[in-house]
């Protein structure tokens, strides 16, 4: 699948070579191939194909159709599509060698490289399909257990951020979330997002996210109790969507083993 992390380097390497393998357009047998960073699209005269988010589901034969090509020639166009993927996807590795991610986060993070590299990258999981990390800082208060997670987090979209200083077990799902007014189920959508709890989270909620944290289903239901109904009680469904990067930022150093086995476990230095 399309690595959706590449498109946050692309412009490292601005290439006007058409011999080469980063270069955003290339054509093949008349064929038009151009990758934008995070999907493929072709072109044959004036019918288009695409965008392809993942080249490896494209089928030579559904791009013959779609082109009007002949099955080599599609072949032939696929062909170049992987190698210009596969080609990139070395570049960036050979670019975010750990020494020089360390480098690059030291402008906002002098120290702990360690914490600081492995923070990135599980912020950057979040935008995998399913490889989310998820990651506890725990340390003595005052000691800057949430330095690192704010700093880094400011290197990425902030709409994708969700910064949460406290929340009870229930505020955290009425607030998140959005009503459907078709099925009357709140709708919190998580997908691609970073979740950064700046204190340790009421043990009640820590518990209702132990299925998200360890990567259950895709989509989780709940069912919660609403006091603020007029007629009393009431029980409302909550429907959540997708695998969040979720980071703790505690003060409390005796962890429940459940919640530990769904995180890397870290301690700024002192």
């Amino acid at each position: 699948m399309i690595n959706e992390n590449a498109a946050l380097y692309k412009d490292f390497h601005a290439c006007d070579n058409p011999e080469c393998s980063w270069s955003p357009r290339k054509i093949v047998r008349g064929v038009e191939v151009k990758f934008d960073g995070g999907s493929f699209t072709f072109r044959y005269g004036d019918r288009i194909a695409g965008p392809y988010h993942d080249i490896y589901q494209l089928t030579p034969e559904e791009l013959s159709e779609k082109l009007g090509i002949d099955l080599e020639a599609a072949l032939a166009a696929r062909l170049t599509a992987l190698q210009i993927y596969e080609d990139r996807e070395l570049e960036i590795r050979d670019l975010l060698e750990i020494r020089d991610l360390v480098e690059a986060l030291g402008v906002t993070v002098k120290r702990d490289d360690m914490n600081k590299v492995v923070t990135f990258l599980a912020m950057l999981s979040a935008f995998t399909d399913n490889d989310q990390i998820n990651v506890s800082f725990r340390a003595e208060s005052s000691t800057g257990k949430s330095y690192i997670p704010l700093e880094i987090s400011a290197l990425f979209p902030q709409d994708r951020i969700v910064r949460i200083a406290y929340s009870s077990p229930t505020a955290f799902f009425h607030e998140r979330g959005a009503r459907d007014e078709e099925t009357g189920e709140i709708m919190i959508d998580l997908e691609k997002r970073i979740l950064i709890f700046l204190d340790q989270p009421h043990n009640q909620l820590l518990e209702r996210l132990r299925p998200l944290l360890s990567h259950d289903q895709k989509e989780l239901i709940y069912k919660i109790t609403d006091k603020r109904e007029k007629l009393g009680l009431r029980t409302k469904t909550v429907r959540i969507i997708g695998y969040p990067a979720v980071i703790f930022c505690t003060g409390r150093l005796a962890l429940d083993e459940q919640e530990a086995t769904r995180m890397i476990l870290l301690s700024p230095e002192v």
